[in-house]
């Protein structure tokens, strides 16, 4: 034991506890244990024997760590670990083990600032790229719009809205060229109206309601399958009027709504979402029925649902 500083050993022999001990009194009160050096083995100043001496006598009366870094902060000095750092280090020579972490650290740090040119230079080729094609899609539509510019001074005829089965519209125009021996031709253009229909994701889902206590309740289908929202569409698809023999999907949010005519002229509006039960099942929860703007009970539902059942599976 030298009388400048101490090492972990001299603090064990000093207090009579083990090295292990006296890293552990370093890691809960090391505020209050001042360090000489960081260099190998650590080296403490000698005012760290006294508090290591303190903290086994106030462990030997049962107090705890909190109590005992409490008394020890009216005792004992808080260690300026920045201050007592930096006049150690300062005018130090670093040992061969520092010179070669320190070494390690800076290629590290060097083959880091690599990686992210090499990635910042791929990612500026990514982005030269997209630009580039986004140049060509612009170019493309000012082509396309003088085509458009030259037909429309040349003459057209605008016809009106046609409708689709569904009664949704299409738009629809006449153009007339006059060729160089002064012939007119006509050529109709249409733009079909875009159909919105559920993703087959949902179609292949089991269809469940909420029972009048608020449960999920799913209908078995043949052989175990459970009755998906496929087989109950094709009951409601069934049932339609004759006259418009067709339905209608529209999209609100998280919902898909089906409107449709029956055979009695009544619209039955059916809403869907996707959703997840408590169990963790991913279904299709048919939400509601409104029957012209009305929307029924849940005890009708529930006899609907029944009923749909039973016809896509006859005697099931």
């Amino acid at each position: 034991m030298t009388s400048e500083t101490l090492t972990h050993k001299d603090l064990s022999r000093l207090t009579g506890v083990s090295v292990t001990t006296i890293k552990s009194y370093r890691k809960k009160f090391g505020e209050f244990i001042p360090v000489a050096g960081h260099g190998k083995p650590l080296r403490f100043e000698k005012e760290a024997g006294e508090v290591c001496l303190r903290i086994r006598e106030l462990f030997q009366k049962g107090l705890s760590v909190k109590q005992i870094s409490q008394k020890l902060g009216h005792e004992f000095e808080v260690v300026d670990e920045d201050r007592r750092l930096s006049e150690t280090t300062t005018g130090s020579n670093l040992g061969p083990e520092d010179m070669d972490q320190l070494l390690k650290l800076s290629s590290q740090m060097m083959n880091g600032m690599a990686a992210l040119v090499t990635a910042q230079a791929k990612a500026e080729k990514r982005v030269e790229r997209v630009e580039n094609k986004l140049a060509e899609l612009l170019e493309i539509q000012e082509r396309n719009s003088a085509i458009m510019a030259e037909l429309l001074d040349k003459g057209e005829k605008v016809a009106e809205p046609a409708s689709d089965s569904t009664g949704s519209k299409m738009k629809a125009k006449v153009v007339t060229i006059r060729s160089n021996e002064g012939e007119d031709k006509s050529y109709r253009l249409e733009r079909e109206a875009e159909e919105v229909v559920p993703d087959q994701g949902l179609l292949e889902l089991p269809v469940v309601i909420r029972s009048e206590q608020g449960d999920f309740l799913g209908m078995p289908g043949s052989g175990g399958d459970p009755f998906d929202l496929r087989g109950l569409l094709t009951v409601v698809s069934s049932s339609e009027s004759g006259e418009s023999g067709s339905h209608l999907w529209k999209r609100e949010g998280d919902y898909w709504i089906l409107t449709s005519r029956k055979a009695d002229g009544k619209i039955h509006e059916l809403h869907f979402r996707r959703t997840r039960t408590p169990k963790g099942n991913i279904v299709a929860f048919f939400e509601r029925i409104d029957i012209d703007s009305v929307q029924q009970s849940p005890k009708f539902m529930l006899n609907f649902f029944r009923e749909a059942r039973d016809t896509y599976y006859p005697g099931g």
